[in-house]
């Protein structure tokens, strides 16, 4: 099975996807399913907020999900595609987002699934 892969944030049907890589391989996703399902999402959330140096990391991949999806909606009718969707705030907000939606600063590890696909990518 292929193991992710990745999507355009402003595909030909119109529809906005937040996420930049999806998890697609069935084995991988139950396993990570598993994870989330022991609490692993709350046991990496508290090692972020204790470690600084993964807190340099996860930032670090933030800004690249936001400066990826910039380059890929880079032009003004796209952008605009994107706020007369979303409307303002909540197209910033995209824009901006990094990994699962996150902003660059979060201290919470929302979806193992984005983590892992990100991770197979870099």
């Amino acid at each position: 099975f292929p193991q992710a892969f990745a999507m355009d944030p402003l595909p030909a049907t119109g529809r906005i996807n937040s996420g930049l890589v999806k998890l697609t391989c069935p084995h991988l996703v139950t396993a990570i399913d598993a994870l989330e399902d022991d609490g692993f999402i709350q046991k990496l959330s508290t090692r972020l907020t204790e470690n600084e140096d993964w807190q340099s990391a996860a930032t670090i991949v933030h800004e690249k999900h936001s400066q990826t999806r910039y380059e890929l909606i880079n032009e003004e009718d796209k952008l605009d595609t994107v706020r007369s969707k979303l409307g303002d705030r909540a197209a910033k907000a995209l824009m901006d987002s990094g990994v699962a939606g996150s902003t660059s600063t979060s201290l919470d590890v929302k979806c193992l699934h984005a983590w892992m696909g990100d991770h197979l990518f870099q």
